[in-house]
């Protein structure tokens, strides 16, 4: 009955296991997504892998990783003031906003 126990906690840990790492290649898998679009819509102010002066566009590598209502809603309806940004809700899609927000997460680092 023992060796019954083992054998199944062993299965489930070889689960979860498999779980976490597909888990972690999606979650990669948006990052890079993220990247992408980065460089094709935001990388002219925000500066190649978020690294700026932060006078022309805001420092992305500063922003609050805990404020994602916050970057969605400067993406879609943009920014006005000192670093003023076009609004992109009528040209991206929420799942690409999903992207760029995973691929801030990494700070430029990937």
């Amino acid at each position: 009955m023992r060796a019954r126990w083992i054998k199944l906690l062993g299965i489930g840990a070889t689960m979860l296991a498999t779980m976490t790492f597909s888990l972690s290649a999606q979650a990669a898998g948006t990052a890079e997504t993220g990247k992408e679009l980065y460089n094709t819509y935001c990388v002219i102010c925000h500066g190649p892998n978020m690294v700026n002066s932060g006078a022309r566009a805001f420092d992305l590598r500063k922003f609050p990783l805990g404020d994602r209502a916050r970057f969605v809603k400067s993406v879609k309806d943009g920014k006005k003031g000192r670093n003023e940004m076009p609004a992109w809700g009528d040209i991206l899609t929420a799942e690409e906003i999903n992207h760029l927000w995973a691929y801030t997460k990494t700070r430029g680092k990937m």
